[in-house]
C-alpha cells in the first residue's frame, strides 16, 4: 500500500537518510536545493513531484516504492495458509 500523506513520505526519506548516515545538508546539496526546502519536504510541508522523488531515491540508493510505502512494507502476509 502506498502513502499519499507527504509527511509519511518525508519520514521515509528521513529514515533512509538515517540508515545511510547522511545529513540533510548532504542530500540537499546532491539535489541542488536548500536545506530549508529539504526540511519542508521531510516535514510534509512541501509536495514533491515524481521527478523530485526519483532524484531523492537515486541519491539515497533506494527505490521510489520504498519511499512511498507505508511502514516500508506491504500489508500482505508473509505467507498464505489455505484450508
Amino acid at each position: 500500500m502506498y502513502e499519499t500523506d507527504f509527511a509519511h513520505v518525508g519520514a521515509n526519506i528521513q529514515r533512509e537518510l538515517d540508515g545511510k548516515s547522511m545529513t540533510q545538508q548532504s542530500l540537499a546539496d546532491a539535489l541542488s536545493i536548500s536545506e530549508q526546502t529539504l526540511n519542508k519536504i521531510l516535514k510534509g510541508a512541501k509536495a514533491i513531484n515524481t521527478i523530485e522523488l526519483t532524484q531523492i531515491a537515486s541519491v539515497l540508493g533506494t527505490t521510489t516504492d520504498a519511499l512511498l510505502m507505508i511502514n516500508n512494507h506491504t500489508d500482505e502476509p508473509e505467507h498464505l495458509s489455505f484450508i
